[in-house]
């Protein structure tokens, strides 16, 4: 019995606190899914072309389905694990198993594509090209930078989410509010949505499906709110709220941003000049800003 309470205290010992609210997870959600905008939308216009909003629309029903999951199952199974931990209660260990190497590699891809794009938007500062050696040598130590972050502990990292999250929305709200005088051409892009027309900015429909399936990696993420459950204050009502406010503004502010994208500049350069830095080629071809937007996007990419 003496053993018993022993171990019992030493795993309440080791339970993290409940310190994360609404804005903490929401800070980790957005940071982890509105980062994506900054490279998904190149590629998927390179394959999509004018149709491109239609693409991130598309995956974006998919997406708010997905959440609307995460928001039933981490109400009823507020634990630290994710889909994992869903699917270890709900099913066992075996399809638990499979789920959590899904999502590890999942994290792993994401964040190899993240890491891998910061030099791209950093090519205002140094110009050219950068030897592919010295990118991926960049890159490993930016992901080791993140590590040690992330060691001392997610009450740090969620403070630092927080700061850059709140940047990165102040930022993408002042491309929107600037692109609204003078940039946005609805006109146009409604013309180029047509697809398999011949057009030079009309995808195949061959393409547009591998658009489709490319503008999917701008909602990878959500699952970085569910694996916060056992740190989250009053879970069943915390986390749900959190997911639904992430789905909201990121389904949102894409469209606003592909539109936009399209509006300043043609499909062809969006996908191919910009396909690496799709935000700053946008900040390039506003009417009036971009002198000062440029380099702050550089940075805010970076960050």
């Amino acid at each position: 019995m003496p053993d018993e309470k022993r171990s019992i205290a030493r795993l309440e010992k080791d339970t993290p606190p409940r310190k994360l609210g609404v804005t903490d997870l929401f800070a980790v959600g957005y940071g982890d899914l509105g980062s994506s905008i900054f490279y998904a939308l190149g590629i998927t216009t390179f394959f999509a072309l004018g149709a491109a909003p239609i693409s991130l629309v598309l995956a974006g029903i998919v997406f708010v389905c997905t959440s609307l999951t995460y928001a039933e199952m981490t109400a009823a199974i507020p634990a630290s694990g994710g889909s994992a931990s869903f699917a270890r209660i709900a099913f066992n260990d075996f399809v638990s198993f499979i789920a959590g190497w899904g999502l590890l590699l999942d994290f792993i891809v994401t964040i190899a594509i993240s890491i891998f794009v910061i030099l791209p938007y950093l090519s205002f500062f140094y110009g050219g090209p950068i030897h592919v050696s010295v990118h991926l040598a960049i890159s490993v130590g930016i992901i080791g930078i993140l590590y040690i972050v992330n060691y001392f502990g997610v009450q740090h990292s969620t403070r630092i989410s927080i700061f850059l999250t709140g940047i990165a929305l102040f930022t993408q709200v002042l491309i929107l509010i600037l692109a609204l005088f003078g940039g946005v051409d609805l006109v146009k892009v409604f013309e180029q949505m047509k697809i398999g027309v011949q057009a030079n900015w009309s995808p195949t429909w061959d393409n547009f499906l591998k658009g489709t399936a490319m503008a999917m990696v701008a909602y990878t993420g959500i699952e970085s709110i569910a694996a916060l459950g056992s740190e989250t204050k009053r879970p069943i009502k915390t986390l749900p709220r959190a997911v639904m406010i992430v789905m909201s503004v990121l389904v949102t502010m894409y469209l606003a941003i592909s539109v936009i994208g399209l509006s300043v500049m043609s499909p062809q350069e969006l996908g191919t000049k910009y396909v690496d830095n799709p935000i700053l080629g946008i900040v390039n071809n506003l009417p009036f800003g971009s002198a000062a937007l440029v380099p702050w996007v550089g940075f805010l990419a970076a960050g």
